[in-house]
């Protein structure tokens, strides 16, 4: 038996219809389907992580006073950025010819890495996605459209975080 904190509020089928559960829950895999939570999106942190233990503290404080799941989900990255920000796991990335390596990384097969596109750049308009590959210390984010080839005129800045 695990517990973990859930840090973004998802929903998924359960026996009798949706189940919401919300950002800063506990998840205890003794009694919760964690493979069901996961498949939902749902992102899991050992529950004995002081500075996530408290910003779930503050997660669920918040919903009693009437928070939507965006104060929470934000609570909850306020709560990651804090652990990646001592682990030195966060930072900023811009894409050159479509793609960057991000390098002196500490991963584990648990990480997740989480990214988003902050500032576009270069030639946009194209369908396409930016996907990540991960290795042993590095994180590969490459632009690529839908057919799979390289996006060589992206010149977007990523952010990203490593969470476990």
């Amino acid at each position: 038996m695990a517990t973990f904190i859930l840090l973004n509020s998802i929903v998924f089928a359960g026996r009798t219809g949706p189940t919401w559960i919300s950002a800063g829950s506990t998840i205890n895999s003794a009694t919760q389907d964690t493979t069901k939570i996961t498949a939902a999106g749902g992102v899991l942190w050992p529950s004995a992580d002081p500075q996530i233990a408290a910003a779930a503290v503050a997660a669920v404080k918040a919903k009693k006073n009437g928070a939507d799941d965006v104060a929470l989900n934000f609570i909850m990255q306020a709560g990651v950025n804090n652990v990646a920000k001592q682990q030195e796991q966060i930072g900023s990335a811009v894409l050159v010819a479509g793609t960057v390596v991000v390098s002196g990384l500490s991963l584990t097969p648990q990480s997740t890495v989480l990214f988003n596109l902050t500032t576009p750049g270069g030639t946009l308009g194209a369908a396409y996605k930016v996907v990540l590959n991960v290795g042993a210390g590095t994180a590969t984010f490459t632009a690529i459209d839908t057919a799979g080839a390289l996006v060589n005129t992206d010149t977007s800045t990523l952010s990203y975080v490593v969470v476990g």
